[in-house]
């Protein structure tokens, strides 16, 4: 079990095979988005995250490597690794290779002739000659651009890379957080890339770029005070948006903060409780296999990946081992560990378009205006459904002609036949505020007259959800609850006066309806949908709505605890446009944007079964 140094050392070093890393002429078997000669170099790369961090690397390792790097750079090698083209990944992977020739600079830089100084030099800064996205993907250029001019081969960046720290600042949002790019995606990316990067320049500049350095370490003060929020006591974190395969890549930010000696208003045993416990999580995982680390998230999954992940993309994980070059008698190898702070039940992070609920066992995401501008696979499933829990993970698609294939838990699920479905995605938010959030969908956009208002008031465990759906045809509505582990449900319940189904299983997922009528559903996802489960099911509220405007208002929980069932959320629906919502001690009242008499309600149903007793005759 990670206890100390040397145990996090043996875990990392467990997630890939020394032999098999520097052996980049076999053969990449797993598709992947960019080249083969790309893949290998990213074989070659990403473990040296951990070499380049570990100061008891073994002198053999370190040789071996310090050989290769001149000899991929080499131009009259047959090995030669070549030209840099643009939005090459290559660029990603320079990064470690130039931290590890820095780190261990005696043992490596220093012993290059000129000769090889020079072509090598050369090699790696081909990446100024490039166009690279303008995301964090910029830092690449400012460390290698650093790690050179201490190396006396280019000038600083500080005067060398002025339009990147400009687009940088562009991407900085406030309190802390950063788009990645400019998009609407507030991510682990925020953590394990932008800060990560910026945390190690503000180190490694504090003299050249003094003013910078301080603005980094600031930014990076307020951001840990709204990131310990994704993290829960038992040290998982929420699986939230892309990427999910780097797993622990989420501490790295914890421990840059110490690398660099930032004082936060966290103790430093708060922060090694956070980073212990996370490992410890992952300890517990096997996720990886003889030196192998898996694509997945707990278990081997590639439906939940991107297209920009090869078998040695999870390695990225390999950036927490940051900590290794703390030295034995730093303060942080000594204290002990601490249990999270006290932190607020409920937190607006309006920057990162982020809601957190919280309680003693769970933590969940309600996503206010996430969405990936980069079109990744899954991308709604990623960002942009109602909520996030690190209890029950989240499901992505597998296919659109069955619910159970649909990957739509803590979403909404459409059908206009009730064969091909549509999950939510790209809706547009309307208002925000401490109490609810409202967004509109269209899931057709102009070319059908269909909109969906949704209301989603957090709460933890339970949370209330209205939806306002108004539709020129008739339309199969599926508002979704959280997945559980199917191979742990003990029982499920179905009670028809409330209206309810309850998945019991370690923890209870639970929908209930308010409106009497509609049909609460037990749905067995199809296998490795869920990130969590590879067998998963999760509760289902069932609508048909009718042409006209119709309301519809559920509820939905996630609890360890049978008593909390006496804690539901209380709802009244005024025929005004208000409807009242009770949690614990709260009383919140939320405007409704459409205005639906009753009568005009009953009418629709009428008429629709009226439509269908006539379809009836006809068939007969």
């Amino acid at each position: 079990m990670i206890s100390g140094k040397c145990s996090i050392r043996k875990f990392l070093k467990s997630m890939y095979d020394e032999a098999a890393f520097l052996d980049t002429e076999s053969e990449i078997d797993y598709g992947v988005a960019y080249t083969e000669y790309e893949a290998k170099v990213e074989k070659f790369a990403r473990p040296i995250w951990e070499i380049c961090w570990d100061s008891n690397a073994s002198d053999f390792l370190v040789e071996e490597i310090r050989v290769r790097i001149a000899d991929y750079c080499c131009p009259t090698s047959v090995r030669y690794w070549g030209k840099m083209d643009d939005y090459s990944q290559i660029a990603v992977e320079i990064l470690p290779i130039a931290l590890f020739l820095y780190n261990k600079r005696e043992q490596t830089w220093d012993k290059y002739t000129e000769e090889e100084q020079d072509y090598i030099a050369k090699w790696f800064l081909q990446i100024n000659e490039i166009n690279l996205p303008d995301n964090n993907w910029l830092f690449f250029r400012v460390l290698t651009n650093l790690i050179f001019f201490f190396f006396k081969k280019v000038e600083s960046p500080r005067i060398s890379c002025v339009r990147e720290f400009e687009k940088i600042e562009q991407m900085y949002v406030g309190n802390g957080w950063y788009s990645d790019g400019l998009t609407r995606q507030r991510d682990y990316y925020v953590a394990f890339a932008i800060h990560y990067y910026s945390l190690i320049y503000a180190r490694l500049a504090k003299c050249e770029d003094m003013q910078r350095s301080k603005k980094f370490i600031e930014r990076a003060k307020l951001f840990a005070n709204e990131y310990i929020y994704w993290f829960s006591e038992d040290g998982s974190t929420v699986p939230f948006g892309r990427s999910l395969i780097y797993r622990f890549a989420a501490n790295a930010f914890w421990g840059a903060l110490v690398w660099v000696g930032v004082d936060t208003e966290l103790s430093v045993s708060e922060i090694k409780g956070i980073i212990f416990r996370n490992f410890r999580w992952w300890e517990e995982k096997q996720i990886s296999r003889n030196g192998k680390l898996s694509l997945g998230y707990v278990y081997p999954n590639s439906f939940m990946t991107e297209e920009y992940n090869s078998q040695f993309s999870p390695l990225w994980c390999l950036k927490s081992a940051i900590i290794l070059d703390l030295p034995e008698d730093h303060l942080f190898w000594h204290e002990s560990e601490a249990n999270l702070p006290e932190l607020d039940p409920i937190r607006l992070q309006s920057e990162a378009g982020i809601f957190v609920s919280r309680n003693k066992e769970s933590v969940m995401l309600f996503s206010i205006d996430q969405r990936s501008e980069y079109d990744i696979l899954n991308s709604a499933a990623k960002y942009e459904k109602f909520v996030y829990s690190n209890i029950s993970g989240f499901s992505v698609q597998r296919d659109i002609n069955k619910l159970a294939n649909t990957g739509g838990d803590s979403s909404l699920t459409i059908s206009l036949d009730n064969h091909v479905f549509i999950n939510r995605g790209r809706a547009e938010l309307i208002a925000c505020n401490e109490e609810y959030i409202l967004t509109r969908w269209e899931p057709f956009g102009k070319t059908k007259q269909m909109q969906i208002y949704s209301y989603i008031i957090p709460g933890n465990p339970f949370h209330v959800r209205i939806h306002q759906v108004k539709s020129s045809e008739l339309l199969y509505v599926y508002d979704n609850g959280f997945s559980v582990d199917r191979t742990d449900i003990v029982q499920t319940r179905k009670n028809p006066p409330g209206n309810e189904v309850v998945l019991g299983s370690i923890y209870d997922s639970v929908a209930r309806a308010v409106r009497l009528g509609d049909e609460c559903l037990d749905v067995q996802a199809a296998p490795n949908c869920n990130i969590l489960f590879p067998n998963s099911s999760f509760p289902s509220v069932k609508n048909i709505v009718y042409p006209g405007c119709t309301t519809i208002i559920n509820v939905f929980g996630l609890t360890k605890q049978t008593e909390e069932e006496n804690k539901y959320p209380d709802v009244r629906y005024c025929k005004r446009k208000e409807a009242l919502v009770i949690i614990g001690n709260k009383k919140i009242k939320v405007p409704l944007q459409y205005y639906v008499d009753k009568r005009i309600e009953n009418m629709n149903v009428f008429k629709g079964k009226i439509k269908r007793k006539m379809q009836n005759m006809l068939m007969k």
